[in-house]
């Protein structure tokens, strides 16, 4: 047996041998991901529990109960008044605007009308020339 044929031989083994370990490796990457599915599954089912368990322990009152214990001098839902803040976000709004922005766009609108404008001139003196 001559070098070649060895090296032909470690070649010809080699290609096999590491197919099989990384399907070995990639077996174990799948088995772990699946463990730790199935623990995520499963604290997933722990946490519903005791969502369920949580939400039994809450009582909603009745009308009943809300008259009784409920006090008459404060209304049971409160707001602010509206006038203030509306009139403050309407001030915010006008001078939150991008006014770079808005520049540019009417800019753009302004050449786009232009040019459709000379796009009709230039229809209108070929109409004349025939």
């Amino acid at each position: 047996m001559t070098i070649d044929m060895i090296w032909m031989i470690i070649i010809g083994v080699s290609a096999p041998i590491a197919g099989v370990v990384a399907f070995y490796l990639q077996l174990k990457k799948v088995k772990k991901i699946n463990l730790e599915n199935n623990k995520l599954y499963l604290e997933i089912n722990q946490l519903k529990e005791e969502k369920r368990e949580l939400e039994s322990q809450i009582k909603i009152p009745t009308s009943e109960e809300i008259e009784r214990y409920g006090r008459p001098d404060i209304p049971l839902f409160s707001r602010k008044s509206s006038s203030d803040s509306e009139e403050r976000n309407l001030v915010n709004s006008i001078f939150d605007i991008d006014w770079g922005s808005l520049l540019i766009a009417m800019l753009v609108v302004g050449f786009m009308g232009y040019f459709f404008y000379d796009i009709y001139r230039v229809g209108l003196w070929f109409l004349r020339l025939l």
